[in-house]
């Protein structure tokens, strides 16, 4: 299990994939946060996907507007697609774990102290909560939802 830690500024230390991958998904993350949050965010690349291990130019990067966790996986040739988000609400922290579902390692939130499982789902080709979660939980997701 990894621990993540997003703690490199998206404005002066981004590298230019995860650029890349802010400018691949902006519509995906905008209407819900703005710009002055973004600009002032924190970036890190994970691997995600189990079969992009080892190859850097698949990393996964998870972008912290200080409203979300933006999840932007890499899709082909350099383009990202936007792969769900946790919301920081209550987040006291983030884990990838060895768990595997549809080809992708499974994270875990705790968020108000409930750890949530989040997997990835090849039908909608992003991460959503796998386990069942308390109201408290899911009004935090609801949140962007209902943007």
């Amino acid at each position: 299990m990894i621990k993540v830690n997003i703690h490199r500024s998206i404005a002066s230390e981004a590298r230019s994939f995860e650029e890349q991958a802010l400018r691949d998904n902006a519509a995906a993350i905008l209407p819900y946060t703005p710009l002055a949050k973004i600009r002032a965010g924190k970036v890190a690349a994970y691997y995600l996907e189990k079969d992009s291990k080892g190859d850097p130019s698949r990393l996964a990067v998870l972008i912290d507007d200080g409203t979300f966790v933006n999840i932007l996986l890499f899709a082909l040739n350099g383009i990202y697609m936007f792969g769900g988000f946790v919301p920081l609400d209550n987040l006291t922290s983030l884990t990838i774990t060895d768990v595997v579902t549809s080809g992708f390692y499974e994270l875990e939130a705790v968020i108000v102290g409930e750890t949530i499982t989040l997997a990835f789902d090849a039908q909608t080709n992003a991460y959503s909560p796998k386990t069942n979660m308390s109201e408290v939980v899911h009004a935090a997701f609801a949140k962007r939802i209902a943007a």
